[in-house]
């Protein structure tokens, strides 16, 4: 196993399947540990972005895939977490609460888009093998 702290903070070179849910993993627990802080958590939601963009980059490449790919989902989230931040900004002013529902209302819909697409995107990058895996691993078909 490669060790963690590359993966968190270059997009150069590439990573296994192991190695990227291991580091998946680690990032999704302090996602969650973190977002039970009220604006702790949306501040760090952002902040997590980069190293997840560096941990699907180099998956794509060991994919040989572009890694450009990853910024559609990475980009998707970075607008939710703006929204939510917004949303909580305006509730938090009593005078702006009646607009805090239009922010609200979009950051919902848009946080529900970006987690489907970033859902199946995990997916699609973490249980795809790679070049080398694909190179090893004889076809489904010519087994008997």
């Amino acid at each position: 196993m490669q060790d963690l702290l590359p993966l968190y903070t270059s997009a150069h070179g590439s990573v296994s399947r192991r190695d990227f849910w291991v580091a998946g993993a680690v990032l999704l627990v302090a996602g969650i540990v973190l977002g039970f802080i009220p604006i702790v958590g949306s501040i760090a939601s952002i902040l997590l972005l980069y190293p997840w963009t560096c941990l699907a980059m180099r998956r794509l490449r060991d994919m040989g895939r572009a890694p450009a790919i990853a910024l559609l989902p990475i980009g998707l989230c970075t607008v939710s977490a703006l929204l939510a931040i917004v949303t909580a900004a305006s509730i938090s002013n009593p005078a702006l609460l009646g607009t805090a529902m239009v922010p609200g209302g979009i950051a919902v819909l848009v946080g529900t888009l970006s987690m489907i697409l970033a859902l199946g995107f995990l997916l699609w990058i973490g249980l795809a093998p790679g070049e080398h895996e694909k190179a090893i691993s004889p076809p489904l078909h010519t087994r008997r």
